[in-house]
């Protein structure tokens, strides 16, 4: 037969527990009343801090919060210094802007030796013109050397001394045409 809740509880209520057992259990601390007691020391330390937070921000709000109206004179003294402060910053604004300038030039520098260098990596380079010029008036000289008269290529040296001025193949077109 099924015993109910209530049969349950006075069976339970009945039982004869031994003295010493009793007494060893009634020395065994309460765990939960430890739990509760850390948990509440846990929380007021918390709300230590947080009080001890909510005085400093008052604190600090107090502080730089102005006490009274100021003076005309302690005007003009927060005025001088305002305007010392805009000096000064005006000051290592401009020195600023000319370390900028002065880092663009180099930037700049750097990259004019860097083009530099890598038109030495390449070799020499000739203009067009130059290039022209030169191989004719060489191209000519060959021909003299090789025992072409100096009378069928006149016109060539001729042609490349006054078509291609100032070039290293017009001068020596002009210096085959004079020797010969």
């Amino acid at each position: 037969m099924p015993i109910d809740d209530e049969q349950l509880d006075d069976l339970l209520r009945d039982v004869s527990v031994p003295h010493d057992l009793k007494a060893t259990l009634l020395q065994i601390p309460d765990r939960e009343s430890e739990a509760v007691s850390v948990a509440r020391r846990s929380n007021s330390g918390f709300a230590f801090l947080g009080l001890l937070a909510a005085i400093a921000a008052a604190v600090l709000l107090f502080v730089n919060l102005p006490s009274a109206p100021l003076d005309v004179d302690e005007n003009v003294s927060v005025a001088i210094s305002d305007e010392e402060e805009i000096e000064e910053l005006e000051g290592l604004l401009a020195q600023l802007e000319e370390e900028r300038y002065s880092i663009e030039l180099l930037a700049k520098a750097q990259e004019l030796e860097r083009s530099r260098l890598e038109l030495l990596k390449e070799g020499p380079h000739l203009e067009l013109k130059e290039s022209l010029a030169l191989a004719m008036s060489l191209s000519w000289e060959s021909s003299l050397d090789r025992g072409a008269s100096i009378e069928s290529v006149r016109s060539e040296l001729e042609y490349v001394a006054s078509t291609f001025p100032g070039t290293r193949g017009a001068e020596i077109a002009r210096n085959i045409l004079q020797t010969n």
